[in-house]
C-alpha cells in the first residue's frame, strides 16, 4: 500500500519532520523548496501620512463609520464620579457638617469644560492617525504659562483649569533623547506642539500599538484599510454595472437611412427621454421596441463577504457598521457583546487616565467650585479627597430576555430556600434587583 510518508528511493519509513517554527512534509511539498507558500512575503506598504489619513476619513463613509463607532460608543452612556466625601459611612470629624455633594460639583465642572466632546475627539484622532493624539491641559496661573514655562511640570498652585484640548497628529511631534534601550530616557519622549516644548505632566498621549523601534504607532484606519478599499471598489464596480443591466433595443427601417450620424444621436436622446418621463411611445409600421434586463446573481453574497471582511479587520460587528440600534442586546448576540467589551477596555485603558488628570486639576483649582464648597477647611480636606470614575453600562439585555433571566433566578432561589441551602434574606442580598433595597422588617405584609 502507498505510504505518503515514504519517498520512492527511501529504504525505510520516514515520518514528517518537525522543527521549531514549521512542519516539513516531503510528499506534499510543505516546508520544502516545492512549497508554493514560500513565494509569499510581507509587503511593507507606505504609511498613511496625517494629511492622507484625514482625507480618506473625510472621503469614505465606511472609514468614517469605523473611526466614529468606537469613539462615540465609548462616551455615549457617559460616566459618573464617586468620592469618599459622599459616603455616609465616612466618620471624619471634618466631614460631619459637610452637606454638599462633591461628585455633582465635579461633574458640573466637567460638563462646563466639555470634557466629553474632548475625549470623543481625542479617541477619534487616535483611530485616524498612526501617531495618535494628545490631550493638553491649559491652566491659568499667576505666572503666565507660555513658552519656556511650558517645559516645566504643571504647577501645584494655579488659579483655574481653563481648557482641555484634543490635538491631532500634524500639530504635535516627538523627539527621543536616547535610542539606547539601557538608557533611563529610552521611553521618555519630548513633546512639541507647534515647535513649543511641552512637559509631559501637561498632556496625555493616546496611541495604539506603538513601536519604539519604528517610533510610530498604528491607527485603526491602517488595520482595515485594504478591506475598506476592496469594499469601495466593489461598490463602484456595481454602480457601473447597473448601467449595463438594462438595454433598450429600437428597430426601425429608417435607421441608417434618414436617421444617421448626428440626427440618429439626437433621436435616441429624445426617445430615451420620452420612455423615461412618459413611459409611453408610438411606433410606426415595421418598428419595434423592447427592453432586455440582465440578471446578475451572487452580488449580495459578495457584499456580505466584503462587509464581513471589513468587520473582522475593524473588530466591529456588521450590525453596528450598518447602524443597528445601540445598547440593547438579545441573548446569543455574542459578537455585539464582544464589541462592547472591547469598547469598555478602551474606556478604562485609554480614557481613565486623562479623566483622572482632569478631576485632579479641578479639585486643585484655587478659584474652582470644589475649594469654594469646602470653604475654610479646603486646605485640610482636599488631601483627604479620593474619587473613582465609574463608567455606565454600554449595553443591556432586551426586556424579554431580562424577564426570562429574572424568572430562572427566582426559580433557582426558591429551590435553594426550600432545600435549606440559603435563607430568604441571603437570597435577597444576592439578587441584583433587591440587593440595594432596605432590609425587610420581620412580619411585614404586602
Amino acid at each position: 500500500m502507498w505510504n505518503p510518508f515514504v519517498s520512492k528511493n527511501a529504504q525505510f519509513s520516514k515520518p514528517s519532520e518537525i522543527r521549531e517554527d514549521s512542519m516539513i512534509h516531503s510528499a506534499s511539498g510543505m516546508g520544502t523548496d516545492m512549497d508554493k507558500m514560500l513565494g509569499f512575503t510581507p509587503n511593507e506598504k507606505d504609511e498613511l501620512t496625517p494629511k492622507l489619513s484625514l482625507l480618506w476619513w473625510k472621503t469614505l463613509w465606511l472609514s468614517r463609520r469605523i473611526v466614529n463607532c468606537v469613539a462615540e460608543d465609548a462616551l455615549r452612556n457617559g460616566f459618573r464620579i464617586e468620592t469618599n466625601f459622599d459616603r455616609l459611612e465616612n466618620n471624619n470629624e471634618g466631614l460631619k457638617n459637610l452637606s454638599t455633594n462633591l461628585s455633582r460639583i465635579i461633574m458640573n465642572r466637567i460638563e462646563e469644560l466639555e470634557i466629553k466632546q474632548t475625549l470623543i475627539n481625542a479617541l477619534r484622532y487616535k483611530r485616524i492617525y498612526s501617531n495618535g493624539s494628545l490631550i493638553y491641559y491649559i491652566i491659568d496661573s499667576d505666572v503666565p504659562q507660555k513658552t519656556e514655562i511650558l517645559k516645566n511640570s504643571i504647577p501645584t498652585d494655579f488659579n483655574k483649569l481653563v481648557s482641555v484640548n484634543a490635538i491631532e497628529a500634524g500639530d504635535f511631534s516627538l523627539q527621543w533623547p536616547s535610542d539606547d534601550p539601557l538608557s533611563a530616557d529610552y521611553n521618555k519622549p519630548k513633546f512639541f506642539i507647534r515647535e513649543t516644548e511641552i512637559h509631559s505632566s501637561r498632556l496625555r498621549w493616546l496611541v495604539k500599538d506603538f513601536s519604539r523601534k519604528n517610533k510610530t504607532g498604528r491607527s485603526d484606519l491602517d488595520d482595515c484599510w485594504e478591506a475598506v478599499k476592496s469594499h469601495n471598489i466593489a461598490s463602484w464596480s456595481v454602480s457601473t454595472l447597473l448601467f449595463e443591466m438594462a438595454v433598450k433595443i429600437f428597430k426601425s427601417p429608417e435607421v441608417g437611412k434618414s436617421l444617421s450620424g448626428q440626427k440618429l444621436s439626437e433621436f435616441l436622446q429624445r426617445l430615451k427621454l420620452a420612455v423615461s418621463t412618459q413611459s409611453v411611445m408610438a411606433l410606426n409600421t415595421g418598428e419595434s421596441f423592447e427592453k432586455k434586463i440582465m440578471q446578475v446573481n451572487g452580488l449580495k453574497e459578495i457584499f456580505d463577504w466584503l462587509t464581513d471582511n471589513v468587520s473582522m479587520a475593524s473588530e466591529i460587528p456588521q450590525a453596528r457598521l450598518k447602524g443597528a440600534a445601540h445598547g440593547v442586546l438579545a441573548s446569543g448576540e455574542y459578537d455585539k457583546q464582544s464589541y462592547f467589551e472591547k469598547v469598555a477596555k478602551e474606556q478604562t485603558n485609554t480614557l481613565d487616565a486623562p479623566l483622572n488628570d482632569t478631576i485632579s486639576l479641578i479639585i486643585r483649582e484655587k478659584q474652582g467650585p470644589v475649594r469654594m464648597a469646602l470653604g475654610s477647611k479646603a486646605d485640610s480636606l482636599i488631601p483627604l479627597l479620593d474619587w473613582e470614575v465609574k463608567w455606565n453600562p454600554l449595553w443591556e439585555l432586551s426586556p424579554k430576555d431580562q424577564i426570562e433571566i429574572d424568572l430562572k433566578r427566582s426559580q433557582r432561589d426558591q429551590i435553594d430556600i426550600e432545600a435549606g441551602l440559603i435563607t430568604a434574606v441571603e437570597a435577597r442580598k444576592l439578587n441584583p434587583r433587591f440587593s440595594s433595597l432596605e432590609p425587610l422588617i420581620v412580619g411585614s405584609k404586602f
